[in-house]
């Protein structure tokens, strides 16, 4: 079954859900608060969201700023999120993260759930239930339907054997170690179901809200560009912002050899064959340090066209596609326009997007006092706090060093010609698989020789990427620097 265009706008950017692929590890307790999302604070006469008696919004939030973050089935004691049940309707199905599922026989009909080894301490409001994907492929945007299982004892010792369902066949996994527990399957008709509303925001967009029966409403994730039928998000143009398409991505420049000496000048995109020809395609601006993207036509057919990923030349589709070039540009002037609006007074904010006043997007992005990303994440204190981008990165096990001892911790980045600077702080794991992430401040460039230590195999000399740069970790920075962030629950 296609996913229908309309839905496209709800599930595909929100998937996260699904799987809590977002969790920072934030669980702090649920507190009330009015429903919002919609102005600074959380207080415009339209918000994004607004919880139900069942379904309530839970939002990250710092300050006088929130970020949506999933919906709460008070009735069934679990989290959720938007998704398709095996019976086709839109549901909050069970989201978070415990396992996976797989099952005891060869034909695939007795499931059991292998619990996560990565799993921290596990927020009451997820655990109940464990969702398996169901996908079905098909050209443009899949449907994804989630069969919904309850969690029940563990069993006493591993089965020795269990068998993965790939969606085709039953693949059997001998002396599979872990713990793993009982799973009962759930009727979809046990989550509540949404119905879908549009409404317009200006002459040019128009947005999805998901509604429950208990009076939930939740905006979805992208607007839908009603000129071109399409979903489309955020992205710069000049001093402001556009709505762009979701469509496929080009390249330009793209090239018509294997070693991308000869350039095709209008660019190029690739295709599956087997599906309808894209008349439009994004590609990036060809200024290393801008984050425009371009809107294209899509021209006639050519032949297979390559180009740089990277030093590296590699075909720009996968065995079997078609190629076309990069027709007429569309100029962003034409697209809908967005207002860019940060919300929140305090250290921690969120960037978000408007139409006239009123929401157009579901997600933002949180920012810092200063115009700076930051990330919610789990701090080795046990708070969530927003931290800096850990875009110069020491892991938990392995990594760089300055000495031969493998005592002086070193982060390696990759600089644009356009950066400000070196990034302020270098960001290290813990060693313990629960124990978060530590900001430290950034230490004097290295240039010397490299050494590289893990568990398994020491400390040895290694050699260096001529494409990046060395720094020495520094002293860790106050915790009290980055604003905390909890999870809060909103009541009606």
């Amino acid at each position: 079954m296609r996913l229908p265009s309309l839905l496209a706008t709800i599930l595909l950017p929100g998937l996260c859900f699904l799987t809590a692929c977002g969790d920072d590890g934030g669980t702090g307790a649920g507190g009330a608060g009015a429903s919002g999302g919609g102005g600074a604070g959380g207080g415009a006469a339209i918000p994004r969201y607004v919880s139900g008696t069942r379904l309530k919004i839970r939002v990250q939030k710092a300050g006088d700023a929130e970020q949506y973050w999933e919906m709460y089935d008070s009735e069934l004691g679990a989290a959720c999120g938007p998704g398709l049940g095996t019976d086709g309707a839109l549901r909050c199905m069970p989201s978070g993260y415990v396992g996976q599922v797989l099952y005891t026989d060869a034909s695939c009909t007795q499931p059991v759930l292998q619990r996560s080894d990565i799993v921290c301490e596990l927020d009451p409001a997820y655990g109940k239930y464990v969702t398996e994907a169901r996908y079905d492929a098909g050209c443009g945007v899949s449907s994804v339907m989630l069969r919904a299982f309850q969690v029940g004892a563990d069993l006493t010792s591993p089965p020795a054997t269990v068998y993965a369902d790939d969606g085709v066949t039953c693949v059997a996994i001998p002396g599979l170690a872990g713990e793993f527990a009982e799973l009962a399957e759930v009727a979809p008709e046990a989550f509540a179901a949404f119905e879908t509303v549009t409404e317009p925001r200006g002459d040019d967009l128009s947005v999805i809200y998901l509604q429950s029966a208990d009076g939930a409403r939740l905006i979805g994730d992208s607007p839908t560009d009603v000129a071109r039928g399409l979903p489309c998000g955020p992205s710069p143009a000049g001093d402001g912002f556009v709505c762009l398409p979701g469509v496929t991505t080009g390249a330009k420049p793209a090239y018509s050899d294997e070693t991308c000496s000869t350039e095709v000048a209008a660019g190029a995109l690739a295709y599956d064959p087997a599906c309808a020809k894209p008349t439009l395609a994004t590609a990036p601006s060809s200024d290393v340090c801008s984050a425009e993207r371009y809107l294209y036509q899509v021209g006639a057919d050519t032949a297979e066209s390559f180009t740089l990923y990277g030093e590296n030349c590699g075909s720009l589709g996968a065995p079997g596609y078609a190629y076309a070039e990069l027709g007429a540009e569309i100029p962003l002037s034409e697209l809908p326009a967005l207002e860019e609006v940060v919300e929140g007074t305090g250290p921690a904010r969120v960037r978000t997007y408007r139409v006239d006043g009123a929401p157009a997007t579901r997600a933002g992005i949180w920012i810092s006092e200063s115009g700076e990303r930051c990330y919610p994440y789990l701090f080795p204190d046990g708070t969530t706090r927003c931290g800096p981008p850990t875009i110069a990165y020491a892991p938990a096990n392995g990594g760089f060093f300055a000495d031969a001892a493998c005592t002086q911790r070193l982060v390696q980045t990759y600089e644009q010609p356009c950066d400000p600077g070196p990034p302020a702080y270098a960001t290290v794991a813990s060693a313990e698989a629960c124990g978060g992430i530590s900001p430290h401040f950034l230490g004097a460039l290295h240039t010397g020789q490299l050494y590289y230590g893990d568990q398994v195999s020491g400390c040895s000399s290694s050699g260096s990427d001529p494409a990046a740069t060395y720094y020495l970790v520094g002293d860790p920075a106050p915790v009290e620097t980055f604003a905390a962030v909890e999870i809060v629950t909103l009541e009606p």
